[in-house]
């Protein structure tokens, strides 16, 4: 998820501590956010900072309790308290929210808002996965990915992982494989969401030699299938009047016997 990778590391490690100091997270979020302003009162008189790493840990609790509305308040808080050194990665988690919460719009102008020398791999990573969402925002997702490749920021999965699974929306496969192909040689290390996408791609009930192919690959390289892409093969193989294997297929999903 795109929540656990924007809120995981800072650049002086981990981003996110344990929910030591804070309020207990079923108090009502304006008294969390209260309890975080008392506490830098009472550090402050102490000669102390409040701890950006509590208001982070508020900020994931938050998410993981899917509170993106009260989470989202946090992060402006956090951001308008100028106590705080602001990394790109606190930055990428609001752009986040923003979006979850306000819309594609409200997250697009709040990137602009954003410092230019804090646009690093986390911040373009997520306005790419919010652009590569819908079919109407692909001019936007390229013109984002294409930045993100003079930037350097290619050197990881998600951001492929994005584009190919937008292009395999689409049913481009070209794109799908130059992607694949790039990936290969700049020598970015797929990873299980990778090469789902790309079977997803190649799931056709006119195909199905193809798709059994590269399903071989990947079972080659010992990648895990997810229920979703095993499900979409197995009704190809049912479209294409291939019942038995059909039922195979959906027999490694549980709780999908007898859908065909």
């Amino acid at each position: 998820m795109i929540k656990r990778r924007i809120l995981a590391r800072s650049k002086n490690g981990c981003l996110f501590c344990s929910f030591e100091t804070l309020a207990d997270a079923s108090q009502p979020t304006p008294s969390r956010i209260q309890t975080v302003t008392d506490q830098k009162e009472k550090w402050s008189k102490q000669g102390h900072q409040v701890k950006p790493s509590d208001v982070r840990c508020l900020i994931k609790n938050l998410l993981d309790s899917n509170q993106f509305s009260q989470a989202l308040e946090a992060s402006e808080w956090m951001g308008e308290q100028n106590v705080f050194d602001i990394f790109a990665e606190d930055y990428a988690a609001r752009l986040y929210l923003v979006d979850h919460v306000l819309g594609l719009e409200e997250a697009e102008k709040f990137f602009k808002s954003i410092p230019v020398n804090m646009r690093d791999y986390f911040v373009y990573s997520t306005l790419l996965s919010s652009y590569t969402r819908s079919e109407k925002t692909l001019d936007k997702a390229e013109a984002t990915f294409e930045k993100m490749r003079k930037l350097g920021g290619l050197l990881k999965p998600s951001p492929c992982n994005s584009m190919i699974s937008l292009y395999g929306q689409l049913k481009n496969r070209d794109m799908v494989e130059n992607l694949v192909r790039e990936m290969q040689e700049q020598k970015v290390g797929s990873d299980s969401a990778t090469w789902n996408n790309v079977l997803r791609v190649y799931v056709d009930p006119s195909k199905i030699k193809e798709m059994e192919t590269f399903k071989t690959r990947v079972d080659e390289q010992g990648i895990n299938l997810e229920g979703s892409t095993i499900v979409t093969m197995a009704r190809a193989y049912n479209r294409s009047g291939l019942v038995q294997k059909a039922i195979e297929m959906y027999g490694d999903v549980p709780g999908t016997q007898g859908e065909l």
